[in-house]
């Protein structure tokens, strides 16, 4: 079994009665947002940079309030405005971590997006498997950037926040990754994803 943690903007948390350390007592349901994938005032994208980053990785890190945690699901949002495009299927990953993105990530969901009609935008959601987080770890959202030069699949970035430290560009499709920051690029928001879950909880044996 992987034990994993996940890092992310805004988040909000059941009530329930603190210990002496302020973890609460009991499991509470959490809700843990970098970027809202409904609702931003206004959104940007996360596109390649050139034609050689197409079939790379737009990444974001995700962080629940209390450790132990188990996640229970990942939305995201996907732009579609040009040279964007949802018209073609996508792909999604997701991974366990530390501080920054690993270099070999070990993948523990795999998701298929299908094709959407042309708009603004799409929304997916993650039903994770048995996913449960440990302390030092966080999760990583993987969205590749398929397609061709002009018309590439492309998260969206929510321009309510600035938390672009939070997320990061790979141009390499396979492991070994690279990682260059979104701030290190010059953007500003929050890569459009949420994470839900209950913590603090349980590990399974």
């Amino acid at each position: 079994m992987r034990f994993v943690v996940l890092v992310v903007a805004g988040l909000a948390c059941a009530g329930g009665d603190d210990g002496d350390d302020g973890v609460p007592d009991s499991p509470q349901p959490f809700n843990v947002v970098l970027g809202a994938p409904e609702g931003c005032a206004a959104y940007d994208k996360v596109k390649p940079a050139n034609a050689s980053e197409i079939d790379g990785w737009a990444v974001a890190k995700l962080t629940p309030p209390y450790t132990p945690a188990q996640v229970n699901t990942v939305v995201a949002r996907f732009d579609g405005r040009m040279p964007c495009t949802i018209t073609i299927g996508g792909t999604l990953r997701v991974a366990a971590g530390g501080d920054a993105p690993p270099e070999s990530p070990e993948f523990l969901y795999f998701g298929e997006v299908q094709a959407s009609a042309e708009g603004p935008g799409t929304i997916f959601t993650m039903d994770m498997p048995s996913t449960y987080l440990g302390p030092g770890e966080s999760l990583y959202v993987y969205h590749r950037l398929s397609g061709v030069e002009g018309a590439t699949r492309c998260m969206s970035l929510c321009q309510d926040e600035d938390r672009s430290s939070e997320g990061w560009v790979s141009p390499q499709g396979e492991a070994p990754h690279t990682y260059e920051s979104l701030a290190d690029r010059g953007y500003y928001g929050a890569v459009a994803v949420e994470m839900s879950g209950t913590a603090p909880v349980t590990l399974p044996n």
